[in-house]
């Protein structure tokens, strides 16, 4: 299911989820299915250790990596300090857009399918202005908005594709 990643016509997609993964799967079959054409998911972000979203991944030998802001050092269990929350937050948005603009497969659309983190500027900022765009499908029953999401999911692909916006 991991798409060939040497065709750089493809829309490259990453999924960041927190827990089962019926949207990540909806994407998964929507893309193999050609509801969503011409791209791949590249990468699946998660940032609950027992997400079962790495195991769907796993199953279409998708990568995928654990990134979470307690069990990476950015946050304190016990912390309760407001400002130090904050600070906590934002280093770990800075951190988390670092690691998506460092790939050296950079996606072109981000899918946040149950991401049950609400992202500040440190992360939509970095992310924007390198034109990645964000489309966040959770709260969603699985499946019921991929063909909603399509023409959205298509301007991203027409745009990577031709290099013109639609």
């Amino acid at each position: 299911m991991a798409q060939s990643s040497s065709d750089p016509e493809q829309c490259r997609i990453m999924v960041m989820a927190s827990g089962n993964g019926s949207n990540f799967q909806a994407l998964i079959d929507a893309v193999a299915d050609g509801k969503i054409p011409n791209s791949r998911i590249t990468q699946l972000i998660v940032n609950r250790g027992k997400a079962y979203a790495t195991t769907r991944a796993e199953k279409h030998n998708i990568p995928w990596e654990y990134f979470n802001l307690i069990s990476h050092g950015f946050q304190s269990k016990t912390d309760k300090d407001p400002a130090s929350l904050q600070k906590a937050r934002n280093n770990y948005d800075a951190a988390l857009a670092k690691k998506v603009l460092d790939r050296p497969d950079r996606p072109h659309l981000i899918v946040l399918a149950g991401w049950m983190y609400i992202f500040g500027e440190h992360f939509l900022d970095p992310i924007s202005a390198e034109g990645i765009r964000v489309i966040n499908l959770h709260p969603a029953l699985p499946r019921k908005f991929i063909d909603t999401l399509q023409p959205t999911m298509s301007d991203t692909i027409q745009t990577n594709t031709t290099g013109s916006t639609p």
